[in-house]
């Protein structure tokens, strides 16, 4: 996964559940990468592209009609499509509007036709599921730690700080706060996600862009201060939210607000909270 991962659980039958777990996160790694060549989601990619289009297999299905549901549930800010912008936001010294312009246009999700499970793709348009894969891998991995590890006292599945814990007790998880304060939250039976500008990115001409690429205008979030921590039942929702309202600028936390989900908002010092259990 490209970051640090760690799998905690005190249950009966513990050995043989985190191997199955890992053995889980390996798979979904190398059906979905975009860095081994031959990856089931690369060759999938290369077939939509062609008039015959690509059969996809009932998970892959699924993902991406979770990805082009939550484009439309967060009005676009949430967007499979943007692969091209990113790369090219990772290498240009001198960003040109033009490009950047192109480049959103060959983003346009009107080129994409899913239907009975075949798949096809418009010239120049690339899907990249890397913003849940992540996420949806950490809810696999939690539910095959529940099938195989019998009876649970507790279990907590941590990839790259997108984490899900499971288990009768709540459990307290820790978020590397932006304003040098530590903050916490209790989660049972939950999940937790967090999206910033802080620790992917790279310097532009003296400026800070994170990863973060705003569907709309086809720039990077600026600025390193920036962070969105949700919680939710699943991780891959949480995930979605938080990458979703972090996008929607000072949007984002009402946002949240009307979905009822608890939230932590935090702009360097500045700090807005929703039904956020840290247990003081």
């Amino acid at each position: 996964m490209g970051c640090p991962c760690e799998i905690r659980l005190l249950a009966e039958r513990p050995r043989r559940a985190i191997e199955a777990a890992v053995e889980e996160i390996r798979r979904l790694e190398h059906k979905y990468s975009r860095w081994q060549p031959d990856s089931c989601w690369l060759r999938t990619l290369s077939a939509a592209s062609k008039p015959a289009g690509a059969v996809l297999d009932a998970e892959t299905e699924q993902l991406l009609r979770f990805a082009l549901e939550a484009w439309q549930l967060t009005e676009g800010h949430f967007h499979p499509g943007l692969l091209p912008l990113w790369q090219y936001w990772q290498q240009v010294e001198q960003p040109d509007d033009a490009t950047i312009a192109a480049l959103l246009a060959q983003a346009d999700l009107s080129g994409l036709r899913l239907e009975n499970g075949q798949l096809w793709l418009a010239e120049g348009l690339e899907l990249d599921l890397d913003g849940l894969v992540k996420e949806y891998a950490v809810d696999r991995a939690t539910e095959v730690l529940l099938r195989e590890a019998g009876s649970i006292a507790g279990a907590q599945v941590n990839l790259g700080g997108d984490v899900r814990v499971a288990g009768p007790e709540p459990q307290r998880v820790g978020i590397v706060s932006m304003g040098g304060v530590s903050r916490r939250v209790w989660l049972r039976d939950q999940a937790l996600a967090s999206s910033g500008t802080r620790e992917r990115g790279r310097e532009i001409q003296g400026r800070w862009y994170s990863h973060l690429i705003h569907p709309q205008t086809g720039w990077p979030l600026p600025g390193r201060d920036l962070q969105l921590s949700v919680c939710s039942p699943t991780c891959l929702l949480a995930g979605t939210l938080s990458t979703a309202a972090l996008l929607m600028g000072e949007a984002g936390p009402d946002w949240l607000r009307r979905a009822g989900v608890p939230f932590l908002w935090q702009q360097g010092e500045r700090q807005i909270d929703h039904l956020w259990n840290d247990g003081a």
